[in-house]
This record gives C-alpha cells, sequence and structure tokens, in this order.
C-alpha cells in the first residue's frame, strides 16, 4: 500500500492538469469513488478522510515577476497535524490540494504501520515469520487504521490482532505460516469468518476494505 500511495504522488507531482488516469489511480488504491479529485478543490478535499487529524495551514498562490507584474504560475498547500507539515504545490489548485492530502495520507499510514511493526518487535516472543506474515497483511489496509490490541499464545506464540469499537471486533490471526485468519463481530456480517493467504493482495485488500472493517479500524484522530 505504501508504494501505491507514493506511485500516485509521483503521479500528481508530474501532472500538469487534470488527469483521468490519476483519478482513476486515486479509486483503484482506496477502493472507493472517489470522482474527480485532480479537476475539483471540492473533489479533492474529500480526499481529507484520509488523512484524519489534518487540516489546511496554508492556501495560496506561487507567483513571480516585479512588484506589480506578478505572474501566478502554480498554487501551494501546506497540510498539517500540528505536529508535521507536508505540502504540495502544483500547477492547479484541486492538483495542490491532491497532493498535500496525499503526502499526509502517506504519513499517517507509515505511522499506523510503524506502531504494529514496533509493537511486535518489543515481544521477543513474537517471531520472524509471524511479523512478516503481519506486515504483509496491514500493507494491504487502504485507510491509516488505529492500533490493535495484540494477544498473544504463550504455547505456540501466534498472535491475535483485535480491534473493537463499541460491541463489534475484528480479529486477525496470525500463526507465522502464510496465512492469516479474520473473526468480524458485526450484526450485519453474515460471514464472518476467513482463512487466506498473506501474500494475495488484491484479495486481502477488498476484504479489508468493506465498509463494515474500515470503519471499525479506522483511526478517527491524529497522534
Amino acid at each position: 500500500m505504501k508504494q501505491v500511495i507514493k506511485d500516485v504522488i509521483a503521479q500528481l507531482e508530474e501532472a500538469e492538469g487534470p488527469s483521468e488516469a490519476i483519478d482513476m489511480a486515486i479509486v483503484e488504491m482506496t477502493m472507493f469513488p472517489y470522482q474527480g479529485c485532480t479537476r475539483s478543490i471540492d473533489a479533492a478535499l474529500d480526499l481529507a478522510l484520509l488523512a484524519p487529524g489534518w487540516y489546511i495551514e496554508h492556501a495560496g498562490d506561487n507567483a513571480g515577476g516585479e512588484v506589480g507584474n506578478l505572474r501566478v504560475f502554480g498554487h501551494t498547500v501546506e497540510y498539517s497535524n500540528g505536529v508535521e507539515t507536508v505540502q504540495g504545490d502544483a500547477p492547479t489548485k484541486p492538483l495542490a490540494y491532491c497532493l498535500a492530502i496525499m503526502k499526509a495520507y502517506l504519513a499517517e499510514w507509515e505511522a499506523a504501520e510503524k506502531r504494529v511493526v514496533d509493537m511486535l518487535a518489543a515481544d521477543d516472543r513474537v517471531s520472524a515469520s509471524v511479523r512478516a506474515d503481519v506486515v504483509a497483511v496491514i500493507s494491504n489496509i487502504v485507510a491509516p487504521f488505529e492500533l490493535p490490541e495484540a494477544e498473544i499464545d504463550e504455547d505456540d506464540h501466534s498472535i491475535i490482532l483485535r480491534w473493537t469499537r463499541d460491541e463489534r471486533s475484528l480479529s486477525l490471526t496470525f500463526l507465522g505460516q502464510g496465512f492469516v485468519g479474520g473473526y468480524l463481530i458485526h450484526p450485519t456480517d453474515k460471514k464472518p469468518a476467513f482463512r487466506h493467504e498473506v501474500s494475495d493482495s488484491a484479495w486481502l485488500r477488498a476484504r479489508l476494505s468493506r465498509e463494515l472493517v474500515s470503519n471499525l479500524i479506522r483511526r478517527r484522530t491524529t497522534r
């Protein structure tokens, strides 16, 4: 997921104007029908859901030339979470907003991944194979996510990651054997259990992007 976000950022940095290709790349990446993000400021701002807790710190035009004869050649947007700030510079306002929000999205996603990796690294009982399987699976979570609770079995050292909100929960179980087992407790879900290969990114991204799941694990606020 991290590399996919970086690829979209790279495309935005090269864009000169509205791009259907980039709009489609954003839809495919997020698995959500964001429409016309590179064409409209309002559509670009819809992407703010990907970076909870971030806000516009500054937005304005880039201009050059002599005093009294300044020429606007681009736009800039600074996006902040109160701790760090990212910047989007682009030829058009929608592109500048898209770029700033995507950079904030990447920062939030990397922070979410790091919290899980650091939690696992701090426990000697977690094997390298289990850690690798966990990283493989969480790399397919689209939205920045809350740090889950971790439960380690004392006998086989398998690990369960569990997100809980109200009376709903998602549990992911890892044995370090290249598979993940999942169980979703939700009143409207009719197929709560699954077991799947951690290498099947397309399947996992679709499963973990379901609204029932994303609303449960999505990070609500910044650090």
